[in-house]
């Protein structure tokens, strides 16, 4: 077995997901509190509280970057090249995934857990349709419903709080 294949590949993204699920909750909670506590909506306020804001903005674009660096490694080595538009006409998926994992547009809720359950229904989905041969178009149809469906979940949860 000398070559990698798509399973492999697979396997192993889903693998590093699974095994960095506890740590990124951990570190997702900690940053997310960090950030939103220490900068919130005023630049002014934290830096006077004495919380070095461009190095806390620095950090969150830096680990956001390196994050992404490793989706495009893993996507390149997926189809064995790269290309710059690898990953176009993902975004829908990732939306999808965020959402029905639970997360609310309005911010603050939502956990990599949750994520990481959308991804898999959002997967069983593609994958079943794909299967089923059903144009691509169609298939879009159906995200976007799942995603105003998860939204609209989302937001009748909300409104009983």
């Amino acid at each position: 077995h000398d070559r990698i294949d798509n399973h492999d590949v697979t396997c192993a993204a889903a693998g590093i997901a699974v095994l960095l699920e506890p740590v990124a909750n951990v570190f997702a909670g900690r940053i997310r509190v960090f950030v939103q506590e220490s900068l919130g909506g005023n630049d002014e306020a934290a830096r006077l509280s004495g919380i070095n804001v461009g190095f806390v903005r620095v950090m969150v674009f830096a680990i956001t970057g390196g994050l992404a660096a490793i989706s495009g490694l893993l996507m390149s080595s997926r189809i064995a090249s790269g290309s710059p538009t690898l990953a176009q006409g993902l975004e829908l998926d990732v939306i999808a995934a965020v959402i029905i994992g639970g997360t609310s547009f309005s911010g603050g809720v939502g956990t990599v857990r949750g994520t990481l359950i959308g991804i898999l229904f959002i997967g069983v989905i593609t994958n079943g349709m794909t299967l089923l041969n059903l144009d691509i178009y169609f298939q879009y149809i159906v995200r976007g419903g799942l995603i105003l469906a998860a939204v609209l979940a989302n937001r009748l949860q909300e409104v009983k709080k």
